[in-house]
């Protein structure tokens, strides 16, 4: 992540609202959490297309705050983010990332 401006990550998300910097990015083989993403040296972090469900859903007793895997990334030094409120399937998720590309 660190040598590119723009990711797209098409995974599974995880969110965790009691300690938001374990949410993570499920793989196939291993995970990726925020906490990780955030330590890291972004310097050409510029986009982030997150492909996966519910990453800037949020938890109603936080109503007024942005805890979710997208605000993570901003955080992290990414300017632009986007991400889904919702679950969302396989075929929704390409025709969106077809149409913002």
């Amino acid at each position: 992540m660190q040598d590119f401006n723009s990711i797209h990550l098409a995974c599974h998300g995880s969110q965790n609202a009691s300690e938001p910097l374990k949410s993570r990015f499920l793989f196939h083989r291993g995970s990726l959490g925020l906490d990780r993403i955030i330590q890291s040296n972004l310097k050409n972090a510029d986009l982030a297309f997150l492909s996966a469900c519910e990453t800037s859903t949020g938890q109603d007793k936080l109503s007024d705050e942005a805890v979710h895997l997208a605000a993570g990334m901003l955080a992290a030094g990414y300017r632009r983010v986007v991400g889904t409120m919702w679950s969302i399937g396989d075929l929704a998720a390409h025709n969106v990332a077809i149409t913002f590309y």
